[in-house]
């Protein structure tokens, strides 16, 4: 089932589609570049260690668990 920008969640997994954007802080679809200033969907992990790009879900790294909380 294809996802349109339109939807708040995944139908198939429930997937939030709506995350907030790093620089701007407002509500955008789950995709590259937030709709409304065009930035990139994208935090770096703040251990220095690590500095991991991923997405900007809330919770921790992907890759060394460190929370994402502190990195706007």
């Amino acid at each position: 089932m294809p996802v349109e920008k339109e939807y708040k969640n995944c139908a198939n997994c429930g997937l939030k589609l709506e995350v907030a954007c790093p620089k701007c802080g407002k509500a955008t679809f789950f995709g590259d570049y937030c709709a409304l200033c065009d930035a990139r969907l994208a935090v770096i992990c703040p251990n220095p260690k690590c500095k991991a790009e991923q997405p900007p879900l809330d919770g921790n790294c992907i890759k060394c668990g460190k929370s994402l909380k502190q990195v706007q």
